[in-house]
């Protein structure tokens, strides 16, 4: 084991970047010895996992000091994304925890504050800013959540209640919303869920209001419409959308005359810019979903780390 003591020599901890250490990007080699300790990255990214393995492994020595065992670690991300979704606020703990588990992508459910936001740059961290497309409507619920004529929001369930996607209201409220979370954010994604927007009984309408009807649209092309403005917006301020698969995965609900409605056709409809600037967490990766995203070429995230997914697709 090497002893780790306080010195003011120049070569104590080397520091080094080499493009060929490893093969993929934000690799490192971590080497402990007799001589002292040498972190190499492939790229600046890569120095500072290496001194995060390096905090890893020290211990107390027992004396007051610190020691390190002898090895010689090359690691390299398995995955270029590795996100968390969690519901903690970020907080400079929470900063230090992702990066040790180089971690480097965290939801941001509140705004940050420019505090957090630096030091989550500082430590590889983006922080993706959560703008929930399904509660769009919440600015103004009597105005801008969608439902038939005549349909009182008091008689409709509360847990997953629609924007209407044709309301310039929801529109300006929501881009509002996600521009203030963007400037504060160090994210190229935003996520934007859209969770289970198909549960009727728990208070979810999709195109059958006035609005709506006029557009003479089905349900999975109001859908494309949607996804097409957003992305549009998020393209403009230099980011991806990120959101669930969820909607993807059913024919979904839409007005009842709409005998053509099924949102499984969403992927296959979708213009090409928009699969290029989209990333979906892959909840249902055993269902036609998959098959879908894959097939139209669209960037796919593991919603379970656990699982197994073909080499081919990425994964």
């Amino acid at each position: 084991k090497l002893a780790i003591v306080e010195t003011t020599a120049a070569d104590a901890i080397q520091l080094r970047e080499d493009p060929k250490v490893t093969e993929k990007a934000e690799g490192y080699l971590l080497e402990v010895n007799s001589n002292g300790i040498i972190i190499t990255g492939k790229d600046p990214v890569g120095v500072f996992y290496g001194g995060q393995s390096l905090a890893q492994i020290v211990a107390a020595d027992g004396k007051g000091g610190w020691q390190a065992p002898f090895l010689k670690i090359r690691d390299w991300p398995a995955t270029p994304t590795r996100y968390v979704f969690g519901g903690q606020p970020v907080s400079p703990g929470l900063i230090r925890a992702l990066a040790r588990c180089k971690i480097n992508y965290y939801s941001a459910i509140q705004t940050p504050s420019p505090e957090n936001r630096a030091m989550a740059e500082k430590y590889c961290v983006k922080l993706v800013p959560f703008v929930q497309f399904n509660l769009a409507w919440g600015a103004n619920p009597e105005e801008f959540t969608e439902r038939a004529a005549g349909e009182a929001l008091s008689a409709i369930g509360t847990g997953r209640r629609n924007p209407c996607p044709s309301h310039p209201g929801v529109w300006a409220a929501y881009f509002k919303q996600m521009d203030a979370m963007i400037d504060a954010s160090n994210s190229d994604l935003v996520n934007i869920n859209a969770d289970e927007m198909y549960v009727e009984q728990a208070g979810a309408r999709w195109n059958v209001c006035a609005r709506c009807r006029a557009r003479n649209l089905s349900g999975q092309e109001l859908w494309v419409a949607t996804l097409k403005k957003i992305q549009g917006h998020l393209h403009e301020r230099g980011r991806k959308l990120l959101m669930i698969d969820s909607i993807l995965g059913y024919k979904g609900i839409s007005h009842p005359n709409d005998a053509a409605n099924d949102w499984s056709k969403i992927p296959d409809l979708l213009p090409t810019e928009v699969k290029k600037d989209m990333v979906i967490f892959l909840w249902h990766w055993n269902s036609p979903v998959y098959d879908a995203l894959v097939r139209n070429g669209i960037t796919l995230l593991r919603w379970n780390l656990a699982a197994t997914f073909p080499k081919e697709h990425g994964f």
